[in-house]
């Protein structure tokens, strides 16, 4: 780590410890099975910060790739709030990844992201973005399905959370949420049916035709799927007559 990065790294960390409150602290651990070490600052407040930090950066003339390394300084860190500014940070570059960003991100989620805000973040908005700009990489979130990092494997299918919404890349979710239709995490049975839902905001009828499909899936992944459909389709999906798992 260069000498300005480590600066700029301290700085930023006081600004965090000064914007902690302990009461929303001692709560945030209600959100989170896993392991968690927040400071306490309140989500908006850490966007604020990334967002006065970049715009700062870039009137020193910093370029995207010393962000994009700034802000992998932050992802390693353990404490919740730095690795959510990191995300904050490179998601307003999303017009300069390149294909060594995808790299870079992966390189994140394998190693330090370690729960679901800091996974969903950073997939929802960056890792889309760049799978938008560069769809060949689909075929590497496909591998990650098989995974044995969970992050890895919901990284690969939320991060068609928004996408899904827009009506965008139905048939690489559907491909991908099949691999995961099974998965015994209830953390990546939930981003998957996160994202099924999401997906049926703009085309119902297909997700709906593929869950009925899949009535033996997990059932904390229906539920979620289906969660705004109406009643008379809940019931086909989660009451309907199920297949025989394998079949």
């Amino acid at each position: 780590m260069g000498k300005n990065n480590a600066k700029i790294i301290a700085q930023i960390r006081r600004e965090l410890q000064n914007q902690s409150e302990e009461k929303f602290r001692k709560g945030v651990f209600h959100f989170f099975k896993e392991e968690i070490n927040p400071i306490g600052v309140r989500l908006p407040k850490v966007r604020k910060i990334a967002v006065e930090l970049d715009k700062k950066l870039i009137l020193e003339g910093w370029f995207f790739p010393q962000i994009l390394k700034l802000a992998g300084e932050f992802q390693k860190s353990k404490l919740f709030e730095e690795q959510i500014l990191a995300s904050y940070l490179v998601e307003r570059h999303s017009e300069e990844y390149t294909k060594e960003t995808f790299f870079e991100f992966e390189k994140w989620i394998g190693r330090y992201v370690k729960n679901w805000a800091n996974c969903d973040l950073l997939c929802t908005h960056s890792l889309a973005a760049c799978i938008e700009k560069y769809p060949e990489f689909i075929g590497k979130l496909m591998k990650w399905t098989q995974s044995k990092n969970r992050w890895v494997r919901r990284a690969a299918i939320v991060t068609f959370v928004l996408h899904g919404r827009k009506g965008k890349f139905l048939k690489e979710t559907l491909q991908i949420a099949k691999k995961l239709m099974h998965d015994n995490d209830d953390l990546v049975q939930k981003g998957t049916g996160w994202t099924l839902r999401e997906a049926a905001k703009a085309n119902e009828e297909k997700v709906f035709a593929f869950l009925l499909l899949h009535k033996d899936a997990g059932r904390t992944l229906l539920r979620y799927a289906v969660e705004r459909f109406a009643e008379n389709r809940k019931k086909q999906v989660l009451y309907g007559k199920r297949k025989l798992h394998g079949i």
